[in-house]
């Protein structure tokens, strides 16, 4: 089945689907294509399998799961310290016009040395309410000027425009 076909299927599924799991039709061809593909209509991946290696109900080499990945610059708005002196989770921003839209937390990816690198950056930029426009519950949350960024990768976004399984890349240090 030609890309183009199957990704009109694919969209005409997914526009009534009630779950996010959706089974497309067997197709071969160039995977890092029908991959790129997949990422710009926004699936989370693709599930490959060697064409000659028969089904096994059971894990196996024969299947690659290939995942998509978007990536963003956010502001850190918040924070929570889970160990003295060290970031547990960042709560981050996205930055329209003026201002701010809360787009979730990020927990992944952040080892100790950066934990305590964005402590001392972000303790001094503590405020007692919150940047954001709308509310934001979370009892171990301490509030910061938005001045720190920070390069996030996720696979997608949640309706409510959170990121879903958001990983810490770095942070910006550009101005």
């Amino acid at each position: 089945m030609a890309l183009l076909e199957s990704k009109a299927r694919l969209q005409k599924l997914l526009a009534g689907a009630p779950t996010a799991l959706v089974y497309v039709e067997h197709m071969t061809g160039d995977g890092a294509r029908i991959l790129e593909h997949a990422c710009r209509m926004g699936i989370e991946g693709i599930v490959s399998k060697r064409a000659a290696s028969p089904y096994r109900s059971a894990r196996s080499t024969a299947w690659i799961k290939a995942k998509c990945e978007c990536s963003d610059t956010f502001v850190v708005v918040g924070f929570e310290v889970e160990k003295p002196g060290r970031v547990h989770g960042q709560h981050l921003a996205w930055q329209k016009g003026a201002g701010l839209l809360y787009a979730g937390s990020v927990e992944i990816g952040i080892d100790d040395v950066t934990a305590r690198e964005l402590h001392k950056r972000l303790a001094p930029l503590r405020q007692p309410r919150s940047p954001l426009p709308a509310a934001v519950k979370g009892s171990k949350l301490k509030w910061v000027e938005p001045r720190v960024l920070v390069d996030v990768a996720f696979p997608n976004i949640s309706e409510d425009g959170r990121l879903r399984h958001p990983k810490f890349k770095g942070v910006r240090r550009d101005p």
